[in-house]
């Protein structure tokens, strides 16, 4: 009796535009064809664009690590040797600037936003693509605004010299921090839009 062959798993292929996993059958001795890696003008922005917020991304990893130590550090040192961090809670509050808003546009780069998908989720592949363009214009508006009225209060704060009332550090660098997070939000959002755009055209 000939042998029964056992039944194989379809290979995934990775589509490296999408980042989506897709599952095909292939015919024995069939390799899988690889797709060029995209090129041109917008590619190499995207690849900018993703190693900058990438890269500013780790640095609010390392600062969040630290204010966790230092946080820690301040309970340890307050309840066991009553010698608590002085203005520990101030410094935190600076370091949370810090770590919100230079890793918000990793986290867009990523998809890691907290997202709600019950209703969106059910819907066709064009809607849903829809629904990312709908969602990226509305993100790219509230970055421009955001930012502008950041680079404001940044100014004001320069010029009146606000500054913290423990360790005198000023405000306005921490104000431009957060136009330059938002910056680099409009940024990576923009590229999701030319994408999402490209997406709907093609379905």
């Amino acid at each position: 009796m000939p042998e029964e062959k056992e039944p194989t798993e379809p290979d995934i292929i990775i589509s490296a535009e999408s980042g989506s996993i897709e599952a095909t059958k292939l015919h024995p001795g069939h390799a899988v064809e690889e797709k060029e890696p995209p090129h041109g003008f917008f590619a190499m922005a995207q690849r900018v664009i993703d190693v900058s917020s990438e890269s500013f991304g780790v640095v609010a990893v390392i600062v969040l690590i630290f204010m966790m130590m230092m946080t820690v550090s301040d309970v340890v040192l307050r309840y066991f040797f009553n010698r608590p961090i002085m203005a520990s809670a101030e410094m935190t509050e600076y370091m949370m600037v810090i770590v919100g808003f230079l890793g918000i546009a990793w986290c867009a780069t990523k998809g890691t936003h907290i997202k709600v998908e019950l209703i969106v989720g059910k819907w066709s592949p064009r809607a849903q693509g829809i629904m990312d363009i709908i969602n990226a214009v509305a993100v790219i508006a509230v970055s421009v605004l955001i930012a502008s009225q950041s680079l404001n209060e940044g100014f004001v704060a320069k010029q009146m010299g606000r500054a913290s009332e423990i360790t005198d550090i000023v405000h306005y660098p921490f104000y431009w921090l957060i136009v330059f997070g938002y910056v680099l939000m409009f940024l990576v959002m923009l590229a999701i839009l030319v994408r999402s755009v490209r997406k709907v055209v093609k379905l």
